[in-house]
């Protein structure tokens, strides 16, 4: 299934990947600029500072002055700076990005989809558990939040 430019709108598009993922409850899309900019991701599996310099970006280089072609290309330039972007068309390889650490730039009236790679590399700490302090032998546990148990 390919996007066609114009024919099919956001919504029936984001929706066609949800229903690929299976409608979870980690995927997050926000709509940007009066909707005319939408981003995908699976929460959890993203670096957040580097979803918001993202957004950042998206938002400051939004002009009435470029086409949306040219604000594609435009954006595409600009958030190389933050990581390795792709360029997307079928839903199919945007779901493996989605569940890879990417995030999908969805422009409203574009026929391609930028993926932007900002996965975030989840670490555990090891640290002795509070509430196991009379158990014999080793006292390391790891210690995580709840959205990296989930993802």
């Amino acid at each position: 299934m390919l996007l066609k430019k114009s024919r099919q709108p956001n919504d029936t598009f984001i929706q066609s990947i949800s229903e690929l993922l299976g409608h979870p409850d980690d995927l997050v899309v926000k709509n940007l600029l009066q909707n005319s900019v939408t981003i995908i991701y699976t929460n959890g599996l993203i670096d957040h500072g580097q979803l918001k310099r993202t957004v950042k970006i998206i938002e400051e280089w939004s002009t009435p002055n470029l086409t949306k072609t040219q604000y594609s290309k435009v954006l595409s330039m600009e958030l190389e700076k933050i990581s390795t972007v792709q360029i997307e068309e079928k839903p199919e390889s945007m779901v493996n990005d989605l569940l890879s650490g990417s995030i999908m730039v969805i422009i409203e009236g574009v026929s391609k989809v930028l993926s932007l790679n900002i996965a975030s590399s989840e670490k555990r700490t090891l640290q002795e558990p509070a509430t196991e302090s009379l158990i014999r032998g080793p006292r390391i546990g790891f210690i995580e939040n709840i959205d990296t148990n989930i993802t």
